[in-house]
């Protein structure tokens, strides 16, 4: 992946392989939300763009060290019932980033967590507004990530003793950076390739596992056998009986 960088104060450029240009922008002050670039968006920003706030405390509640909230302004002309597909690719896109920074092997739990060992280190959340035709106008996806060095493994060599401990500092910048370019990796593909969907499974934490699922009013047992390419579950119910899941709200691990 080709980068080129520049920098004007607390804002990055960078160049991606597709030749899309990405700015990345530091907020002066602490943000732990969509709202600031969903503002951006109804205004008119441009996709691709990219806003970071270091946090002092990661919001994360198993997290016991400090934090960045990062989210991403997409333009994706997807229809509503796609919508789902961009929280995966973003979370894709974090794994791949932590782990070249960290040496670490990054996990997801469906959807949208991503875990190191029995450590939470990311969770995500969507905003989106339609268009007259019923298409996805913008979609703001954001993300708590933990930077907290005790969720890594020790003795990895000089990178993570560096990078996540003795310069935390330039860490926040550097992830930041890194996940954007992975994220429009995947994104400015996803129309035509969704290869990325099976490293998703490869890094799944619930493939094989038992899980209640709400049919109905009541909740009733099965097991989950597989992904699909639109990131819904398929599960297998003691009955025989194979359903699809699409909402977290419809499933309870």
């Amino acid at each position: 992946m080709e980068e080129r960088k520049s920098s004007t104060g607390k804002k990055s450029v960078l160049s991606c392989e597709s030749g899309r240009m990405i700015i990345v922008e530091e907020s002066e002050t602490p943000i732990a939300g969509n709202a600031p670039l969903s503002e951006l968006a109804q205004n008119g920003k441009e996709e691709g763009y990219i806003l970071f706030s270091e946090l002092p405390a990661c919001p994360l509640d198993d997290c016991d060290g400090p934090g960045m909230f990062l989210s991403i302004l997409t333009r994706p002309a997807l229809p509503v019932q796609e919508a789902g597909i961009l929280p995966v690719v973003a979370a894709v896109a974090v794994a791949r980033a932590i782990e070249k920074l960290s040496e670490s092997r990054i996990r997801i739990r469906w959807v949208n967590d991503l875990f190191h060992g029995e450590d939470k280190l990311c969770s995500m959340v969507s905003s989106t507004r339609l268009s007259p035709e019923g298409q996805l106008e913008y979609a703001v996806i954001g993300m708590s990530l933990c930077l907290s060095s005790n969720h890594f493994p020790p003795k990895l060599g000089d990178v993570i003793r560096r990078v996540f401990n003795g310069e935390l500092r330039e860490l926040p910048s550097r992830l930041s950076d890194a996940i954007a370019l992975e994220f429009f990796s995947i994104y400015d593909r996803l129309k035509i390739d969704r290869s990325f969907m099976e490293e998703y499974r490869l890094r799944s934490m619930i493939i094989g596992k038992r899980v209640k699922v709400l049919v109905g009013d009541t909740y009733i047992r099965g097991r989950v056998i597989g992904i699909d390419d639109h990131a819904c579950l398929t599960v297998e119910l003691r009955s025989g009986a194979k359903m699809t899941i699409a909402s977290r709200s419809e499933i309870v691990f």
